[in-house]
C-alpha cells in the first residue's frame, strides 16, 4: 500500500540566525541594504509594490479538519492541499541556501490561551517587526521552544498562479492543520500581524474567548472601555487618553478571565498628567483642535487614516500621530492635509492689540 509522506514541518527549518536581539537585527538589516537610518536613529524601509494588505491572495487550505469551521466565500477563498505544497515544496527549496531570520515568540498575553509561535523571515527587518509585535518569551522559556504554529515569510519568492492555484505572484495561505503560514511576493510585514490573528480568530472561540479587532484603554476604576473599527479608523488614536491606560491598540481577546491582548505594544502603559505633560499642554493646543478638525473632515469625507494617508502620499502613522495632538505639525504638512481633506489652509497673523489678518494658502 503507497503512503504519503508529509512534508517536514514548518518549526523545524534552520533558521541562519534564531532569536537575535533588536539590535543586531538592526546591524543585519542596514548592512543587507534593507533600510536606511532616518534622523532620528529609526529604521526606514520600503515595501515596494504593495504598501498595504493583499487579502485577494490569501487563502485557506481545504481540508477535512477546518473545512466545516470556515465561513467560505469573498473573504475566506480555498486552495487545494495539492497547490499549496507545490508552493512549500518550491519555497523550501528556494531558502534553503540562503539566509534567514528565526523568532520564537508568544502571541496572546493569557497564558490559558497564548500560543507558541515561530517567524522565519526572509529579512532583518521583518524580524525586528515580529519581535516588537509579539510577545518576546523569558530567556528560560527559549530552552526546548516548541512552536504551535509557524510563519514563513519571503517576499522575494514568487508564487506561479498558473500552477499553484493563486491569483498572483503574492500568496499569503494558511494551513489550518498545520498550523503554518506562508507569505511570499509581498513586502508589506502587516500580512504577518493580520495571519496571525486570523490563526487566533480561528482558534480561541472553541476555547471560550473572544478574539476582537479594536484597541482597549482602562481608567483608574479598572473600567475597560473597547474602540471598535476596521484598520486604519483610528482606534489606537481614539484611545489615547491621557486620564487612562492603554492597554492595547492590536487585537483583543475577552473571555471570563480578564481581558487579553496579542501584542507586545499592548504592555500597559499609563499617560498621566505630570508636570512635564502640563508644561507642553499650552504648545499642543492648537494641534490637539487640528485633530479634532482631521478626524471629524475624514468622517465627513468616509475615508479611513490608510486612504488619507495615500491622499498626502504619507503613512497611516504619520495621520495617526497628527489625529493625536500631541505633535507639532509643520506648514508643509498642513497644506499636504488641506489638499487631502479638500479645504483650505488659513494661515495668519494677530497682534498683541488682538488684530488678525488671515489668507488661504
Amino acid at each position: 500500500m503507497a503512503t504519503t509522506q508529509l512534508p517536514e514541518p514548518a518549526s523545524r527549518i534552520e533558521a541562519t540566525y534564531r532569536n537575535l536581539s533588536t539590535a543586531e537585527l538592526y546591524e543585519h538589516a542596514v548592512r543587507n541594504g534593507e533600510a536606511t537610518i532616518s534622523a532620528h536613529g529609526s529604521l526606514v524601509v520600503r515595501t515596494g509594490a504593495h504598501t498595504g494588505r493583499s487579502p485577494k491572495d490569501k487563502f485557506l487550505v481545504r481540508e477535512p479538519s477546518s473545512e466545516g469551521k470556515i465561513w467560505w466565500g469573498e473573504v475566506n477563498r480555498p486552495i487545494s492541499e495539492q497547490h499549496y505544497d507545490r508552493v512549500r515544496a518550491r519555497l523550501m527549496t528556494y531558502i534553503a541556501d540562503r539566509p534567514v531570520y528565526g523568532q520564537d515568540l508568544y502571541i496572546g498575553a493569557h497564558p490559558h490561551h497564548r500560543r507558541s509561535l515561530r517567524v522565519t523571515t526572509e529579512t532583518a527587518w521583518a524580524s525586528i517587526f515580529a519581535r516588537n509585535l509579539f510577545r518576546r518569551p523569558p530567556l528560560a522559556d527559549l530552552k526546548g521552544f516548541a512552536p504551535n504554529f509557524s510563519i514563513i515569510n519571503v517576499p522575494s519568492f514568487k508564487a506561479d498562479p498558473t500552477t499553484e492555484g493563486v491569483r498572483s505572484e503574492t500568496a499569503i495561505l494558511l494551513h489550518l492543520k498545520r498550523m503554518e503560514i506562508i507569505i511570499v511576493g509581498t513586502e508589506y510585514a502587516g500580512e504577518i500581524k493580520k495571519s496571525a490573528f486570523t490563526v487566533m480568530n480561528y482558534l480561541l472561540p472553541d476555547e471560550g474567548a473572544l478574539p476582537m479587532h479594536s484597541s482597549v484603554n482602562v481608567g483608574r476604576n479598572q473600567d475597560p472601555a473597547l474602540f471598535f473599527g476596521l484598520s486604519g479608523t483610528g482606534k489606537t488614536t481614539l484611545s489615547a487618553d491621557p486620564e487612562r491606560s492603554l492597554i492595547s491598540g492590536m487585537p483583543t481577546q475577552v473571555s471570563q478571565s480578564p481581558i487579553g491582548t496579542d501584542a507586545t505594544s499592548a504592555r500597559r502603559r499609563r499617560a498621566d498628567r505630570s508636570a512635564e505633560y502640563r508644561v507642553e499642554e499650552p504648545r499642543l493646543a492648537p494641534f490637539e483642535r487640528v485633530a479634532r478638525m482631521v478626524i471629524g473632515r475624514r468622517i465627513e469625507l468616509a475615508i479611513t487614516q490608510e486612504e488619507l494617508a495615500e491622499r498626502m502620499g504619507t503613512s497611516s502613522s504619520t495621520i495617526s500621530r497628527i489625529e493625536s495632538g500631541q505633535h507639532v505639525t509643520s506648514v508643509r504638512t498642513l497644506e499636504r492635509l488641506a489638499d487631502a481633506l479638500e479645504v483650505k489652509l488659513l494661515v495668519g497673523f494677530e497682534t498683541e492689540a488682538g488684530d488678525r489678518e488671515l489668507v488661504a494658502v
